[in-house]
C-alpha cells in the first residue's frame, strides 16, 4: 500500500470520528434543550398551580411569581402591626401593657378610643381631673422606649365634669 494512500484513510477515518463526535455532542444538546423545556413547562405549571391555591380570588394572571410577591409584600406591610416575633418593636399587646400599668389607680382614667400602628399610638381619653392626665404623662415619659409622650386637647366637659384629652405616642423602638 501506498504510503499517501494509508494517511489518506487515517484523515478520512480521524474526520469520520470528529463528525460522529460532532453530531452525538449535538445530539446530546438536543436532548438536554428538550429536557430543560420539559422541566420549565413543569415549573410554570407548578407555578400556575400555586397562584391559584394562594391567590383563588385573582381571575387576571399577568405574570404569577410578580403577582404572588406583591400580594405578599401587602400582607406584611398589613400584618406587621401585629407581629410581637420582630426584634426591636413593641407588639400592640406590650403597649397595651405599658400603658395599662402606668395608668393611675385613682382618677378614674378610661380610654375611649386607642389606634396603634407601626411608629405611633393615639388614645382618646376621659379621668377625673387635669392632675391625673399630668401625672399620667409624666409616668409614661418614663417607660424606656417610649421616645415622644405628649397628651393634648385637655378639655373639662362641663356636662359630665371629666377631662377629656388626647394622647399621643412616638417611639424609635416603634419605628422600622
Amino acid at each position: 500500500m501506498h504510503p499517501g494512500c494509508r494517511i489518506r484513510k487515517e484523515l478520512i477515518a480521524c474526520a469520520a470520528m470528529v463528525v460522529v463526535t460532532a453530531a452525538i455532542w449535538f445530539l446530546g444538546l438536543f436532548v438536554r434543550l428538550s429536557a430543560l423545556e420539559s422541566e420549565y413547562g413543569q415549573l410554570k405549571s407548578r407555578i400556575q398551580t400555586v397562584f391559584y391555591q394562594a391567590l383563588p380570588q385573582e381571575k387576571n394572571i399577568v405574570d404569577p411569581l410578580a403577582q404572588i410577591q406583591q400580594k405578599l409584600d401587602a400582607f406584611r406591610k398589613e400584618y406587621e402591626v401585629f407581629s410581637s416575633f420582630r426584634p426591636g418593636r413593641f407588639s400592640p399587646l406590650e403597649i397595651m401593657y405599658a400603658l395599662t400599668i402606668q395608668t393611675p389607680k385613682e382618677g378614674n382614667l378610661k380610654f375611649h378610643d386607642l389606634l396603634i400602628t407601626t411608629d405611633s399610638v393615639q388614645a382618646m381619653g376621659t379621668c377625673d381631673s387635669f392632675a391625673v392626665v399630668s401625672d399620667w404623662e409624666r409616668r409614661l415619659q418614663q417607660v424606656p422606649g417610649f421616645d415622644v409622650v405628649d397628651i393634648q386637647d385637655q378639655k373639662k366637659d362641663a356636662r359630665t365634669g371629666q377631662v377629656q384629652f388626647t394622647l399621643s405616642i412616638a417611639s424609635s423602638r416603634m419605628e422600622q
